[in-house]
């Protein structure tokens, strides 16, 4: 560690240009009484006494009992855990000091945002009702138009339904007519179509009566004929048998 730096560390803890000389030329040189530190720092020792008081109250020097008292000088490293608490109580006091500048700078920009905010809600607002008036308007008037043609189309609908109507009611009254005359004209063929199936199917009874009478008197006339010669067959046998008989008796 450059003497430099000790020196300046030294300031910061607010010691003596005496005081600051006398310790560091006492490091590593162990022990010694105020006559020894005299030899080597050419001070007198009223200024050795000043400088010794004040390095004892920073915990720089301890002071070892005996005759005569001897000082010894504590090494540095104290002061360099100072210097950093210091730096690290610094930082500290630094951060916390940006911490609140922020935090008062983030309020001021949230106050300022809800602000912007507000302002910007209203002015949509603002802009969403006039676009909406401007909507209202412009289909209030599409509507007027389109119900002034919607009613002009149903005018001129009405006038051509009218003629439509009668064209249908023209259309239809010739297609019943011509529909009765086809009607009465196929019922007429109808008729005269059953009147010739009623003669056809009398014609055609009278000869199925007549082939059936013509077969049945045949008919009966074999049966007669085939029952007589029947007949005849048997009155033969029973003869025969009776002459049998009575030739043998």
């Amino acid at each position: 560690m450059k003497s430099e730096t000790l020196s300046r560390i030294l300031r910061d803890l607010g010691l003596s240009e005496n005081a600051i000389e006398l310790y560091v030329d006492s490091l590593s040189r162990g022990p010694r009484t105020v006559g020894e530190i005299s030899m080597t720092t050419n001070f007198d020792f009223d200024t050795i006494k000043s400088a010794l008081k004040e390095l004892i109250d920073a915990n720089l020097v301890r002071v070892i009992q005996g005759v005569p008292e001897r000082y010894e000088v504590i090494p540095p490293y104290r002061l360099f855990i100072e210097s950093i608490q210091k730096v690290n109580e610094r930082f500290i006091s630094v951060s916390e000091s940006v911490a609140r500048e922020l935090e008062e700078n983030v309020n001021v920009l949230s106050e300022e945002l809800e602000e912007f905010k507000a302002s910007l809600n209203s002015l949509m607002e603002n802009l969403i009702n006039d676009s909406k008036r401007t909507i209202e308007n412009i289909l209030n008037t599409m509507s007027s138009k389109f119900n002034e043609q919607i009613l002009n189309f149903f005018n001129d609908f009405k006038g051509k339904n009218e003629e439509m109507l009668k064209y249908l009611e023209t259309e239809l009254n010739n297609s019943f007519t011509s529909f009765y005359q086809a009607t009465n004209e196929a019922f007429s063929k109808l008729s005269q179509h059953a009147s010739d199936v009623e003669s056809t199917m009398e014609e055609l009874s009278r000869e199925i009566s007549s082939n059936i009478k013509s077969n049945v008197e045949a008919s009966v006339d074999r049966l007669a004929q085939h029952t007589q010669e029947l007949s005849e067959k048997t009155i033969a046998t029973i003869e025969n048998v009776i002459g049998d008989i009575t030739r043998t008796t």
